[in-house]
């Protein structure tokens, strides 16, 4: 615990070093709740990724009560925070990411799934989530998890001013963007 307060942890393990099937130690991950000590890493964190909420969104969301906040701990080092919002019967992942240099080793889908059994905790039918459309990497995270498509907001996202190295969830395409995106609206039933 880094600051007394009650969290649910989860611990998995994972390929730390190189690519898929690449050399590497097996590292510890542990998924938990977030807590104000993280803050500061936290903001590091989403300093790396343009677009990113301001930590002080983040700050707000740890003590709302219909509001998670997610962290991915590796060896000791915050890698990874996802929110999301509980209302009613729904859940909205409202924002994940993992550091760049821990993509494509299965941690987002970690924190999917993560997020789908808090989403039953909290007696929650649906998962919703919205994703650039050109998000490609996160478009095949989320159907390869079973979401489905159930809607578009066009024009939704405004220009990357930046050639992208990442994405809402899992290294996506790198695009420069010159025009603003459309937004894919996901669903995913969890009763």
């Amino acid at each position: 615990m880094c600051c007394g307060c009650r969290r649910r942890e989860r611990m998995i393990a994972y390929l730390s070093g190189g690519e898929r099937g690449g050399a590497g130690e097996n590292a510890v991950v542990v998924l938990r709740d977030a807590c104000g000590e993280d803050l500061p890493a936290i903001e590091i964190l989403l300093s790396s990724e343009e677009g990113s909420w301001h930590v002080d969104d983040v700050g707000a969301a740890i003590v709302k009560r219909d509001h998670c906040v997610r962290v991915l701990v590796c060896k000791g080092e915050l890698q990874g925070v996802l929110l999301a919002s509980f209302i009613a019967d729904e859940c909205s992942l409202l924002y994940a990411l993992v550091h760049s240099q821990h993509r494509r080793r299965g941690l987002a889908r970690q924190f999917l799934q993560d997020l789908q059994q808090l989403a039953v905790l909290r007696s929650a039918e649906t998962i919703f989530l919205e994703v650039r459309e050109s998000n490609a990497a996160a478009i095949a995270l989320y159907r390869g998890e079973g979401f489905s498509l159930c809607g578009e907001r066009e024009n939704y996202y405004p220009p990357v001013s930046r050639v992208r190295q990442g994405a809402d969830i899992q290294g996506a395409s790198s695009v420069t963007a010159s025009r603003r995106e459309t937004a894919l609206l996901f669903s995913l039933s969890v009763v």
